[in-house]
């Protein structure tokens, strides 16, 4: 029996990831980073005295307030990405290494860059080009900040190739992730020194897409990969899609996940859909659509910022979700192909006590801060829950 305790996480053991905000730390969840001697640097990143920390708060059975996330999860029994993280790499896995001082990544994940073609309602400056434009247009980023997500530029240097390259051998799962990867060169880049190198054979390449792009030149190098996963970053379906994740064409869309579908190789697709405040109350029409197109669906909860997590929503508005959910019995089972989506987030929003309405009011103004800037309505693509809202916000007045 494992002598490991049961909050351990392997997460911090073996993986590495530079996120949007430039920040080193060993998975999404992770609220915080390690700090790095040297910009950019992944080796002062993986020996750095953060990680050493974090490790041992993990090895004294200690539940990190920065994996604030995940202990959230899995007291309202959902899978954390912890629990993911020991299915991949189990205790014993970690029991092998402690004694081993010569430990490199067997995951590493990278945000190449915030180039991307859309200006999705949950994204920011970070993942996105397109909103740090907007942004800056608005004075809502100042021009300092906006060449601070450009020089994203510089994170592939000779220096961490180099050292990237060292790891090829260890590493078994590579994440490249952006902005929209499958624009950026970068990651071409670093799938090609794979193969040269000859570790593509034993390496899993993840990444997330918004489903845009069906390129024939990446297709072919994934052949050389020993399997490819990708989420595609999908909300929902036809007008939603398109308001929520502007500047994406769903028939278009549809089209590149049928041709996704057919590509012959070893591979795990699947819809990587993020819940909030604009698509909780759509998401029986989604799961069914997904059902319906042979599409697992896989969900993340948006926390941040906090005025778009479902939790917040007012008591009144939550109940008519719920009621909205009631007409869908099949998908409140435990079936499956549903995995118990709609109950986990009937108990995600009732998660939190709302005790007032600045945090939805926030969300709403937001909403229609962003539609007068882009000539859009929410009330055009989700009428229903628009009425809702309305009816919610008249009550109150």
């Amino acid at each position: 029996m494992s002598k490991l305790p049961d909050t351990i996480c392997s997460a911090p053991f073996f993986k590495l990831e530079l996120d949007n905000a430039f920040r080193f730390r060993p998975c999404c969840k992770f609220e915080g980073g390690y700090k790095v001697d040297e910009k950019f640097s992944f080796e002062d990143a993986w020996n750095s005295q953060g990680r050493k920390n974090l490790i041992k708060d993990f090895l004294d059975g200690k539940k990190p307030t920065q994996c604030r996330e995940c202990w959230v999860e899995e007291e309202l029994n959902v899978p954390s990405y912890r629990s993911h993280m020991l299915d991949v790499i189990p205790k014993s896995t970690i029991e092998q290494s402690l004694n081993d001082e010569n430990i490199y990544p067997k995951s590493l994940d990278i945000k190449v860059s915030n180039l991307c073609n859309m200006k999705c309602r949950i994204c920011g400056p970070g993942a996105s080009s397109l909103i740090a434009k907007e942004y800056l247009k608005h004075g809502e980023l100042g021009k300092e900040d906006y060449e601070f997500f450009k020089s994203k530029a510089e994170i592939l240097t000779d220096v961490n190739i180099s050292t990237i390259k060292s790891w090829l051998p260890s590493i078994e799962r590579l994440e490249i992730t952006g902005g929209e990867s499958f624009i950026n060169s970068q990651m071409y880049d670093l799938l090609e020194l794979c193969v040269e190198t000859d570790n593509a054979k034993h390496i899993t390449f993840h990444t997330n897409t918004n489903g845009t792009i069906f390129s024939e030149k990446l297709n072919k190098i994934f052949k050389e990969f020993k399997s490819i996963s990708i989420g595609f970053s999908i909300d929902d379906i036809g007008d939603r899609f398109e308001y929520q994740r502007d500047g994406g064409d769903w028939n278009k869309v549809k089209e590149n996940l049928s041709n996704y579908q057919k590509l012959d190789l070893p591979k795990e697709f699947f819809i990587n859909c993020t819940v909030s405040f604009l698509n909780i109350y759509y998401m029986p029409e989604f799961i069914n659509w997904c059902n319906k197109n042979n599409w697992h669906m896989g969900f993340n909860i948006l926390f941040l910022p906090p005025h778009n997590h479902i939790g917040n929503l007012p008591h009144r508005v939550k109940d008519k979700i719920i009621e909205k959910y009631e007409e869908f019995p099949e998908l409140l089972t435990n079936e499956p192909h549903n995995i118990d989506k709609l109950p986990k987030l009937i108990d995600m929003m009732n998660l939190v006590e709302v005790v007032d309405n600045t945090l939805f009011n926030k969300a709403w103004n937001e909403i229609k801060k962003v539609d007068g800037r882009r000539n859009q309505k929410y009330s055009d693509s989700h009428p229903e829950f628009y009425k809702i809202i309305q009816e919610y916000i008249i009550e109150k007045i």
